[in-house]
């Protein structure tokens, strides 16, 4: 059996945790797997001790059907203090061809801006809502190049506490797991139930958790 293929999700809440393991070759291969316990994500209450029994019951559980030790996983999150912070950025070109590293550049100066400023903080998504070339809008990169005098991005980014991500790093590090990605797993879950919906415009997604509930809102195909 090739690890390679395999990809591994912990969706980490605050009265479960669910484990999926994908194949990404054979469809009937994925596992699916969970554990009730009960943690407070929030800063000033942190506490996560009952999950580490369920993660260690989960990855046992899981290497024992596929036949081989986990290793990496991808973990999706939704804790009270996440939040989002929204950030417009510009730079001149006087009036030359902007290509992709121009880009690149802007978001990667948005990004040491917010880092600068939240150092406490973990960025775990950053979503380019806007590209601005001068008075022309595009919601996505343009397939040609274009001469503009200023570009403009709106961003947002999604954040939560480094403290929390630390905790929770360590409990997967003490099962020999080591978090590949992070996600908010409301924004996620929404972002997949939107390509059921294509037909509508304006799409609402209520995610109801056991201590936090969130709205998240597309319009079409952005956030």
């Amino acid at each position: 059996m090739d690890k390679q293929n395999f990809e591994t999700f912990v969706d980490f809440g605050t009265s479960k945790i669910r484990l999926g393991v994908f194949d990404k070759t054979f469809v009937k291969k994925n596992l699916f797997l969970e554990k009730n316990c009960f943690s407070d994500f929030k800063s000033k209450n942190f506490n996560i001790d009952e999950s580490e029994k369920a993660i260690e019951q989960l990855t046992l559980e899981a290497e024992k059907e596929l036949g081989f030790h986990l290793k990496n996983i991808n973990l999706m999150i939704d804790a009270p203090d996440l939040f989002s912070i929204d950030v417009s950025i510009s730079k001149n070109l006087e009036g030359k061809n902007v290509d992709f590293e121009d880009l690149k550049y802007l978001l990667r100066e948005a990004k040491l801006l917010i880092q600068n400023n939240y150092s406490d903080k973990k960025i775990i998504h950053i979503i380019v809502g806007k590209i601005i070339f001068d008075d022309k809008v595009f919601f996505s990169y343009p397939e040609k190049k274009i001469n503009c005098k200023k570009l403009i991005l709106e961003i947002k980014f999604i954040c939560f506490s480094n403290i929390i991500y630390n905790e929770i790093n360590e409990k997967f590090k003490k099962n020999h797991l080591l978090i590949n990605k992070i996600y908010c797993s409301s924004y996620v879950k929404s972002f997949e139930y939107n390509r059921f919906f294509e037909k509508y415009d304006k799409k609402f997604f209520l995610d109801i958790g056991h201590k936090k509930t969130c709205l998240t809102i597309f319009d079409k195909k952005k956030l």
